[in-house]
């Protein structure tokens, strides 16, 4: 028998280290994030499926208060605006290594209890709520708090496109009452500063020769509904931290009412000095316009502030 030689061992007297494995290119490689890209849409169109057959009454609700009531016809533009940012975030939301997070259950279940008491009450305003808590379960559940922080400035923003009052409701009339009353005295003292005499009896400013009544509409709860998605809008372009985006939230308060105060004494100033018609007629409707744009220019001036950005 012929004996085999084995290879010479290296100097240091090591075994021969293997060569190196070459792959091929026509290997399989693994699926990227566009497959799971094109995967997440066809999960995302069921899901959307699920949601309109489940909030179908709620969405419905939604639209007609956004096309009837006065105080959330802006709700069209902020809902839009809320899902152009959700969309900008979604490529980066699907592409995520986070994981989805067990403990949205309990979101999804409250809301899912949210949902089971507007069948009974008929409050669809705890509806809508449902439906952005479900948004905001379903997120956590697919990519963890973490994903849920790519996201979360869509969902605050969606949340003011909800109708939370009415002119006509007997709940919202205990907020708008003491607003409208408060508008009433801020008004005639104004208006006493500036030379004017006024009454005010609740929400009617008497003057000598014209009457003011402070109605709903007049009572700032439009601009102030307006205005606070708008300082929500002001704190993301600005890139500002979450408490600095809440008290941009917040300052649409006090400046709503300024606002709103500064359009009433006008009206007042103009029904004394050029009587009731001109005071109520398309002047009244204009300023209104007017009311907003006020307080928009102050928001902005506010979010302009060194310490919020």
């Amino acid at each position: 028998m012929s004996e085999i030689e084995s290879p010479p061992l290296p100097p240091n007297g090591s075994e021969p280290s293997p060569s190196p494995q070459v792959h091929s290119e026509s290997s399989a490689p693994a699926a990227g994030p566009r497959a799971a890209l094109e995967i997440d849409w066809l999960y995302l169109a069921a899901l959307g499926v699920g949601l309109g057959i489940t909030f179908g009454p709620v969405l419905a609700w939604l639209f007609d208060r956004w096309m009837t009531d006065k105080f959330y016809s802006h709700g069209p533009l902020v809902a839009g605006g809320a899902m152009y940012f959700a969309w900008q975030r979604w490529g980066e939301l699907a592409n995520s290594d986070s994981r989805g997070d067990r403990r949205a259950v309990w979101i999804l279940a409250g809301a899912a209890l949210l949902e089971m008491g507007v069948v009974a009450t008929g409050v669809m305003t705890a509806g809508a709520i449902a439906l952005l808590a479900t948004l905001v379960g379903l997120v956590v559940l697919y990519r963890g708090f973490s994903g849920l922080r790519l996201v979360s400035f869509p969902l605050f923003l969606f949340f003011f496109s909800i109708p939370t009052m009415s002119a006509g409701s007997e709940a919202s009339g205990l907020i708008l009452t003491p607003m409208m009353e408060i508008a009433a005295s801020t008004t005639a003292k104004v208006t006493n500063a500036l030379g004017l005499v006024a009454q005010v009896s609740g929400t009617i400013v008497r003057y000598k020769n014209y009457t003011m009544q402070i109605i709903a509409p007049c009572s700032g709860m439009s601009s102030l509904v307006s205005l606070m998605p708008l300082g929500a809008l002001l704190g993301h372009f600005n890139r500002s931290r979450s408490w600095q985006m809440l008290v941009l939230v917040a300052a649409a308060v006090p400046i709503a009412f300024v606002a709103n105060v500064t359009r009433l004494t006008l009206t007042a100033l103009l029904g004394v000095n050029f009587g009731a018609k001109v005071a109520s007629g398309f002047l009244h409707d204009l300023s209104g316009v007017f009311t907003f744009l006020l307080g928009a220019m102050l928001m902005v001036a506010v979010s302009g502030a060194r310490w919020l950005k």
